[in-house]
């Protein structure tokens, strides 16, 4: 019961700011993912294929500091806006013919790629990842906490933790 009262909070504390949830956003839209502390935002934009960070400043000014090629759906970004995480483009499903070295997390800094996590480093035991109509379920993205940690919640209820400075895994 402490466990499932835990990870209902982690859940709930991390969502509001790990999530600009893919629901909120229609196809086209760019996707606007900000740091835990409000200090900086990334704004990747599907048309031009560009990802940029910048500054929050007073007054709604945005200050650009960064940018890098390519549009990610699934995208946090650490609290001093110097690395970004993506996701996998379907968030936590897979299709039926899925490849265990699917991408699912990739670690940057200043967009510099620096890690990429695969399916088969996350998931133990692929055959029991859970169909779910015509999809694989491997788990889910918690987001980065204030330490720039990044939780990832496998469909087995286990955890896996990275530092998004590094893209390593947290033991």
């Amino acid at each position: 019961m402490k466990k499932v009262l835990l990870l209902s909070a982690i859940f709930i504390l991390c969502a509001p700011f790990s999530w600009v949830g893919a629901d909120e956003i229609a196809p086209g839209d760019a996707k606007v993912a900000c740091s835990l502390n409000n200090f900086f935002c990334a704004t990747s934009d599907p048309q031009s294929k560009v990802t940029t960070v910048y500054r929050r400043r007073a007054g709604g000014v945005k200050e650009a500091l960064w940018s890098m090629s390519g549009y990610f759906p699934v995208i946090f970004l650490s609290n001093d806006g110097e690395y970004i995480v993506t996701g996998f483009s379907a968030g936590g499903v897979l299709p039926l013919n899925y490849k265990p070295t699917q991408v699912l997390l990739s670690f940057f800094d200043r967009g510099r790629l620096i890690n990429e996590v695969r399916l088969n480093e996350l998931v133990r035991d692929l055959s029991k990842m859970p169909k779910v109509s015509d999809q694989y379920h491997w788990g889910g993205y918690l987001g980065l906490n204030a330490d720039d940690h990044f939780t990832v919640q496998i469909f087995d209820q286990s955890w896996a933790l990275f530092d998004a400075k590094t893209g390593q895994p947290i033991k």
